[in-house]
């Protein structure tokens, strides 16, 4: 079977009705995903940039710093929670498609924003008290190859699964088009270079990944109440 031969209608519910604890666990998992996009929305709004750079010196340090980037980490912790109820209410729809851009966004979320937020809401912001030397004037947090090398390939696999997530959601019954429209124009949109600047990079980031992720979250929260 080839990724297009995939069953993308299902002949049964996701989730049977009479399976309350699996219900409960689809709808934790929709509320996780709506709390998602408003943490990761709010602090991406709320993350400072000063002078085209939101990881400078002057950044790590500014007002709003290290809150907005910790809000953004905890978008991103309430995503991991959410994601593998999200796969198991699609998956018998998604196909093989959606199993492999869940997978990926879930690991790409693993490698790529956890890792980089501990680092830049925790670590760097001490850093650039006790030796603003230390963080680079290339927006890399810190001069550290491997660590580069991590962001990187994990914000490809991340983005990578959000597309194609994108476009298994776009095939799948029951799935408003426009939350895996939304989900597959955020990726493209990020592999698009806009200058750095206040409000504005959070929405370039954030927004239309995160219609797409509360989107899905309320309608998993809806097919569960439908189905009692």
């Amino acid at each position: 079977m080839t990724v297009q031969d995939a069953p993308t209608t299902p002949t049964t519910p996701a989730v049977p009705a009479v399976d309350p604890t699996r219900r409960r666990l689809v709808v934790g998992g929709g509320v996780m995903l709506l709390a998602s996009a408003v943490l990761s929305l709010a602090g991406g709004v709320a993350h400072p940039v000063v002078d085209g750079n939101a990881h400078s010196v002057a950044s790590l340090l500014a007002p709003g710093s290290p809150w907005a980037q910790l809000s953004i980490y905890a978008g991103a912790l309430a995503l991991m929670m959410g994601l593998p109820a999200a796969w198991g209410w699609f998956a018998p729809r998604a196909g093989v498609l959606g199993t492999l851009g869940f997978g990926l966004y879930f690991l790409g979320n693993a490698l790529s924003a956890q890792g980089h937020l501990v680092v830049e809401g925790l670590v760097a912001p001490a850093i650039a008290r006790a030796a603003p030397e230390l963080v680079p004037d290339d927006g890399s947090i810190l001069a550290a190859p491997g660590f580069a090398l991590l962001q990187m390939v994990g914000g490809l696999v991340l983005l990578a699964g959000l597309a194609l997530t994108g476009v298994a959601l776009m095939r799948t019954t029951g799935v408003p088009r426009w939350i895996g429209a939304a989900a597959l124009t955020g990726a493209l949109l990020l592999f698009v270079p806009l200058p750095e600047a206040p409000v504005l990079s959070g929405l370039h980031v954030e927004l239309l990944r995160g219609i797409a992720v509360a989107g899905l979250g309320v309608v998993m929260i809806r097919e569960v109440r439908a189905a009692r």
